[in-house]
This record gives C-alpha cells, structure tokens and sequence, in this order.
C-alpha cells in the first residue's frame, strides 16, 4: 500500500478520503466475501453514491491502475 502511495504522490497525486473532490479510487482485486451479495466496502459505496450524483469520478480496478504507471 505504501508504494502505491508513494506512487500517486510522484505523480502529483495526493492520497485521501472519498468526497466529491476525488477523481480516481482504485479498488484492490481482493475483494470481500460480502461483495458477491451486493455489499461493497464503504468508501466503494461512497464513491457509487457521488457518480449517481454526477460527479465526475472514475472507479478503476488496481489493475488496469497498476498497468498505466508503466505507460
């Protein structure tokens, strides 16, 4: 999590909570048991909540996050 961090802040980035400043949560491809029945961890849920509202935030699996840094 610490290079992740790390990561973001070189990149001009900074690290913080979901509010309707953000625009990027990388979720982590470990997900809880609890997902596969609709509940997503608080600050996923959040972040749902914020895009309905139209705010322009992007959701992105580590992932696809981790494969841009080398882009």
């Amino acid at each position: 999590r610490k290079n992740c961090e790390k990561a973001v802040e070189l990149r001009g980035g900074s690290i913080g909570g979901v509010t309707k400043k953000l625009h990027c949560l990388v979720v982590g491809g470990l997900g809880s048991p609890e997902w596969k029945h609709g509940s997503f961890g608080t600050k996923i849920e959040k972040a749902i909540q914020h895009k309905q509202a139209g705010v322009p935030l992007l959701i992105v699996h580590e992932d696809v996050w981790a494969g841009s840094l080398h882009g």
